[in-house]
């Protein structure tokens, strides 16, 4: 069985258990440890686990934590998408300034009346 983590991140993360701020910035996850924080404070982002070593503590994340909130963010991506293709454009009133200047911008060969506009 495959290692979920070798899926989303790559081979070279392959077997990881943590990752370090530098390897998420590598990856392309976040470029700034403000808006990181700010991330995890709103739980938008799996939280640090901070541990000790030769130059004080260090903030790692779980690598398989990461793979997961990818896998999950790019699923909610998918599902507004598709959501987004669903519903159908929004028209503007007859006579406003906006139904004016789209037909005004449009050629009179492509011009379609909105549901609202007078018929001659």
């Amino acid at each position: 069985m495959q290692d979920p983590t070798t899926h989303i991140l790559g081979s070279q993360y392959s077997g990881r258990r943590y990752l370090r701020y530098r390897e998420l910035e590598a990856l392309g996850i976040c470029n700034n440890r403000n808006t990181l924080t700010f991330w995890i404070r709103k739980g938008r982002f799996p939280a640090g686990i901070k541990i000790s070593g030769p130059y004080g503590k260090t903030l790692v994340w779980s690598a398989v934590e990461v793979a997961q909130h990818l896998l999950a963010r790019a699923a909610e991506r998918e599902q507004s998408q598709s959501n987004e293709r669903k519903t159908p454009p929004d028209t503007c009133p007859a006579g406003s300034m906006f139904e004016r200047a789209r037909v005004e911008a449009m050629p009179d060969a492509q011009y379609e009346p909105s549901r609202g506009d007078a018929q001659d």
